[in-house]
């Protein structure tokens, strides 16, 4: 099994998603400090489950993720995957590669995946238990962990070798084993105190069971005179009904008979209704269809004037036409003559144009011979020009260089005399320096002695750290047994509020008569006497249930009491009546060796005669209660009753107050030292941080000192320089004055050149101007021709266009005048149309006149027959009133009748709704029931007689819990469960207690056996790393194989025996790099990683160092971060980690192959 991969993305500085492949063997991750490297390190510790944010070297949890840089965003989760090869199938899983994940939002929720299925940090754990990996385990080495192999408490490195010797498991195991066997032990606790309640409380429902069943057989039988009263009530009904029917038979019969005679006259008089009603309809449609014949003909009448309205406008409309049409002719023949006329026009500037074209060819040919001859001109004219431009760049070259070479010159007599100036500087320097190098080796000796001081105070505050530590720890140890306690005496106050919880129901009864505040009432009983506690359990035998009992001066307070109980169902209460206590106190009575209850028992005063009516005949021996009469004994049974309870709930509340006194003044105790500790921590770094301020001090004074050693030197070097320069100026002085005599010389051939060249541009000047006024000439000549032509060749255009608009004008004057013969035509169609329309409109009028005539005749004839209904409608309504006045008073006898009826019929449903509502009987079912009952001859009278003595029956019992009965059977159920669940939790407690002494044995065997072989390899891998010297591995209890700490000896060659905190930071890491390698070879982890452990190591240790791992390598792959050179090359492959962007780690890999080289024979 080998770490194959591991994928980052947003954790610490890897802002982009990072994948990095791993192989078997030796993979190193190399890079410069600060990027990132040790980030990889942190992300396989977190993925494996790392809790401690100091370990992961963040503040807050939410560091972890990606803050973001000055180019990128912060990032909202950070997630790390690792996948490991498990080919061989260490791992607990079927799967050949296996995968953990872990991920964190900044909202700080947190996520576990195995192979991308969510699971608990408990399942990662398991996973890689007894495996050599896992978040603290020896196969994850960086600085930090050598300093704890070797500084840490040797109970503190324990954890090491139970992880090489496979004892993890077991260890997790029997946690679990002890956690679940204190939960058991309090199950038992809280389980005994249930038990005792149960029983208590089935012992209090049974006589209340036995009431609440006498009660409901009471119930049944009021229940079935009840019924037997209904059923007899309902065949009363019965008799009544039938009786009632066969004396009215006649009266129903006229009303049949009346009923018809006078539906029949309703049906004639509502025929003749809806006959009229026809005959006054037609005469509507009539009328109707008078008024459509008037509208219509005043609707053709308006037709007939419109007609004749439209043929006017069509015949003026025509003549309007055809005077347009005239007008438009003559304006066609005026456009004929004018667009000839136009023609002739154009022809003639057409040929001029032409001619003025050719002129103008000639003159451009003639002005461009002009130009060519004039650029030639100007040709030679620049070249002399250029020429004189050149001399006059040369001549000022020169002229600069002479004043470049003079200023040169002052410059070096300038700075010669500067050289003298800077060797008095110098002088005075070297004297300065010699003054500072000896202030300086005064301060070196000051800083050694602080830093001295340091180290003394620092060991003073570890030794007082170390103690306060111990104290702490023994203050924890303290406060969890006081906390351990207090959480029983909950758990048991718990157990008895329950108790008194379900006894409520008595003690609301009680509570209830208090709060009447009557003055003659008072108690209960067990509030009112006091016992010792040794004698609880008698007196609570012998009074039982006595002891809830009120006391009441008078028979009058307790009566009135148990009325306002029964009235407000409150509850059962019993009394003890004082003013029927005899006032004569009996002589108290005692039999040899026994003590009378009196002597015991605790009381006010004014109960003096009660107690004594209760306990004066009442004498005991400690174990048997005697009286003149009975005798009561024999074993105790471990339950608690009225008096132990209220006490035990006193002692115990009294008691959490002291724990949680005590518990308080631990915790404050663990505050304080908390503080204590915390501010020798904060003693402690700040010493640190001062040595190593003066550490750092001390070092920058002795760099100091050579720099102030290294000045000196460089100043005497100044001093030579100065000498040599001096010399060299007076060479360069000389050098200077000869080559500015040479310019000078340069600068006077120049001049004659250039007046020479300047006489020569002033001849072609002259020629130039003489070309150019031809050429002037020429043009002007041009631009005239061109103003001609143009203004030939635009009139050409002009009169183009006017042709062409005429011709168009012409033909839009012949479309209008063919337009208009057009819709002369139309109108004319159209007055034919309307005179046509207008003669049908008149004809129409003739029709409609006839129809209008003919309808007022039938609507005369339709009136006259309506007048005669209405007179025939008339008779058959007096008829009918006549029959419905006699049909009336029948009706009214019927509704009587009727009345009565619904009135029998409303008891019969209210009897029995009340039969179903009240009993759930149908009345089939009641009589199948009550058969016997209905047979005998018993009266209504005596039933409810019987009823009324059974209810008084109910009434004597009292109050009665109806649920008692079902309770009683619960409670019964839930004891024989909960002896089961206590039998089961005993037989758990003894199965728990066995696997704890199973893993006990097996975990020493298995230490012991491992222990030895770590401490054989330790002493070997010491002795090769170091070339000699001791070491070993020491038991602080060799007694005690589970606990014992572990101690590490080790003496380097040629040192003597001493503390391990002692060595050097390169011998500690060799130290701790030999109990690695040790644990290796009992027990190989898959894979190890090495953060910078070879930090401290010289050439010599590396190379022995270097050397184990490969050698490990065979068996186990090593993820190495290192900086030093021989570990890296012995990688196969190489990682390099670099920060282009700022607060971003990049990741580069080069994967190694081996060579073979042959060498030559």
């Amino acid at each position: 099994m080998y770490l194959k991969r591991i994928e980052i993305f947003g954790f610490k500085s890897f802002a982009i998603k990072t994948r990095l492949e791993f192989e078997p063997g030796i993979n190193a991750i190399v890079g410069p400090n600060g990027c990132g490297k040790t980030n990889i390190s942190d992300a396989i510790k977190w993925a494996l489950g790392e809790q401690s944010m100091r370990s992961l070297r963040c503040p807050k949890t939410e560091d972890l993720i990606f803050n973001g840089s000055q180019s990128r965003l912060p990032l909202s989760f950070a997630e790390v995957s690792l996948t490991v090869d498990n080919q061989d199938g260490l791992l607990p899983t079927n799967f050949s590669e296996v995968t953990v994940s872990r991920r964190l939002y900044r909202s700080g929720e947190s996520e576990y995946y195995l192979n991308k299925t969510q699971c608990r940090l408990k399942d990662i754990r398991d996973l890689f238990l007894d495996t050599g990996l896992g978040a603290q385990s020896y196969s994850l080495m960086e600085q930090g962990k050598v300093e704890f192999i070797l500084q840490a408490k040797p109970e503190e490195r324990r954890s090491l070798f139970e992880e090489a010797s496979g004892i993890a498991k077991y260890k997790v195991r029997k946690e679990e084993a002890l956690s679940r066997l204190e939960k058991v032990e309090f199950d038992l606790l809280r389980l005994n105190d249930t038990l005792t309640l149960l029983k208590e409380q089935i012992r209090s429902l049974d006589a209340a069971a036995r009431k609440a069943k006498q009660y409901q057989k009471y119930q049944e039988e009021i229940k079935s005179g009840e019924v037997l009263i209904i059923l007899k009530e309902l065949a009363k009904l019965k008799k009544e009904t039938e009786d009632l029917t066969s004396g009215n038979k006649q009266t129903f019969e006229n009303y049949d008979t009346l009923s018809k005679l006078i539906q029949n006259l309703e049906t004639n008089l509502t025929n003749l209704q809806n006959e009229l009603s026809k005959k006054r309809e037609e005469i509507e449609e009539n009328r109707d269809l008078l008024y459509q014949n008037e509208s219509d003909l005043l609707q053709a009448k308006n037709r007939i004037d419109l007609a004749e309205g439209r043929i006017k406008d069509s015949e003026k409309q025509i003549e309007l036409l055809e005077e347009e049409s005239k007008q438009q002719q003559e304006k066609l023949k005026n456009f004929v003559d004018t667009l000839e006329k136009s023609t002739q026009e154009k022809e003639k500037y057409e040929k001029d144009t032409g001619q003025l074209k050719e002129k103008l060819k000639e003159k451009e040919k003639e002005i461009s011979e002009l130009t060519k001859k004039i650029k030639e001109t100007n040709h030679i004219f620049q070249e002399k020009k250029e020429r004189i431009y050149s001399l006059v760049q040369e001549r000022t070259l020169t002229k600069n260089e002479i004043i470049r070479l003079e200023t040169q010159l002052q410059n070096l007599q300038n700075e010669k005399k500067k050289l003298k100036d800077d060797f008095s500087a110098l002088e005075e320097k070297k004297e300065k320096l010699v003054l500072e190098y000896t202030n300086l080796n005064q301060e070196l000796s000051l800083c050694e002695e602080e830093n001295n001081r340091l180290r003394e105070r620092k060991v003073t505050v570890e030794n007082e750290f170390v103690q306060k530590k111990n104290l702490y720890r023994e203050t924890l140890q303290q406060l969890e047994k006081v906390q351990t306690e207090l959480n029983q005496q909950k758990a048991r106050l718990f157990a008895l509020k329950e108790l008194a919880e379900k006894s409520k129901f008595c003690r609301l009864a009680i509570q209830s008569v208090l709060t009447l505040n009557l003055p003659e009432i008072s108690g209960p009983l067990s509030s009112i006497i006091k016992v010792p506690k040794e004698n609880e359990k008698i007196v609570e035998k012998m009074l039982a249930e006595k002891l809830n009992f009120l006391v009441s001066e008078t028979q009058e307070s307790a009566e009135k009491a148990i009325r306002y109980l029964k009235e407000n169902n409150k509850g059962w209460v019993g009394f003890f009546i004082l003013e029927k206590i005899s006032e004569k106190l009996p002589p108290l009575s005692r039999l040899p060796k026994t003590r009378n209850l009196l002597e015991i028992i605790g009381y006010d005063v004014k109960y003096k005669k009660l107690i004594h009516y209760l306990f004066s005949s009442i004498y005991f021996d400690g174990t048997i209660l005697y009286s003149e009469t009975t005798i009561q004994g024999g074993s105790e049974i471990k339950e608690s009753g009225l008096l132990s309870e209220e006490r035990e709930t006193k002692e115990i509340e009294d008691n959490l107050s002291n724990l949680e006194r005590i518990a308080k003044e631990y915790f404050n105790q663990k505050d304080n030292l908390e503080k204590e500790i915390s501010a020798l921590e904060n003693e402690l770094t700040q010493l640190n941080q001062q040595t190593q301020e003066k550490q750092t001090a001390f070092t920058v004074l002795l760099k100091e000192k050579e720099r102030r050693k290294e000045k000196e030197e460089i100043t005497l070097d100044e001093i030579k320089a100065n000498h040599w320069e001096s010399n060299q100026k007076d060479i360069e002085i000389n050098e200077k004055n000869t080559r500015m005599k040479k310019e000078e010389e340069k600068l006077t051939n120049w001049e004659t050149e250039e007046n020479n060249l300047n006489k020569e541009m002033k001849t072609l000047e002259k020629d130039i101007l003489v070309l150019k006024e031809e050429e002037t000439k020429s043009n002007q000549e041009l631009t005239e021709l061109k103003i001609s032509f143009n203004t030939s060749e635009q009139r050409y255009r002009i009169l183009s266009q006017e042709k062409d608009k005429l011709t168009k004008e012409r033909e839009e004057l012949e479309k209008s005048i063919h337009s208009k013969k057009e819709r002369t035509l139309n109108l004319g169609e159209t007055t034919k149309n309307e005179k046509e329309i207008l003669t049908k409109e008149k004809e129409k009028i003739i029709l409609l006149q006839e129809k209008k005539e003919e309808v007022e005749k039938i609507n005369s004839t339709l009136e006259n027959d309506s007048q005669k209904l209405v007179q025939k409608i008339s008779t058959e309504e007096n008829s009918l009133n006549s029959l419905r006045q006699e049909f009336k008073e029948i009706e009214d006898k019927k509704k009587d009748l009727e009345i009565y009826q619904q009135k029998i019929n409303l008891e019969k449903k209210h009897l029995l709704m009340r039969l179903k509502d009240e009993f759930n009987l149908s009345v089939e079912q009641a009589e199948r029931k009550h058969k016997e009952e209905l047979e005998k001859e018993i009266s209504v009278e005596e039933i409810k007689l019987e009823n009324e003595r059974l209810k008084r029956r109910v009434e004597s019992l009292g109050a009665v819990n109806l649920a008692a009965p079902e309770e009683y059977e619960n409670l019964n159920a839930r004891l024989n469960f909960l002896i089961s669940q206590e039998e089961d939790l005993k037989k758990a407690k003894e199965d728990l207690l066995q696997l704890i002494n199973k893993i006990n044995i097996s975990t020493r065997e298995t230490f012991g056996k491992s222990f030895a072989q770590v401490r054989k390899n330790f002493q070997q891998t010491f002795h090769f790393l170091f070339e000699g010297g001791e070491a070993d591995l020491v038991l602080t209890d060799e007694t005690n194989l589970w606990e014992t700490g572990i101690d590490i000896v080790a003496q380097p060659a040629g040192k003597k025996l001493q503390n391990i905190s002692l060595l050097s930071g390169g011998e500690k890491a060799l130290t701790a790099i030999a109990l690695l390698f040790a644990f290796f070879l009992v027990k190989p982890a898959p894979f190890c990683l090495l953060d910078e452990v070879d930090a401290a190591l010289d050439d010599a240790n590396i190379y022995r160092y270097v050397r184990l791992v490969k050698e490990f390598s065979k068996n186990t792959q090593f993820i190495i971060i290192t900086h030093n050179k021989r570990t890296i090359e012995t990688a196969d492959l190489l990682y390099g980690v670099t920060m282009e962007e700022f607060g971003v780690s990049k990741i580069i890999s080069v994967k190694f192959q081996k060579v073979s080289v042959a060498v030559p024979a």
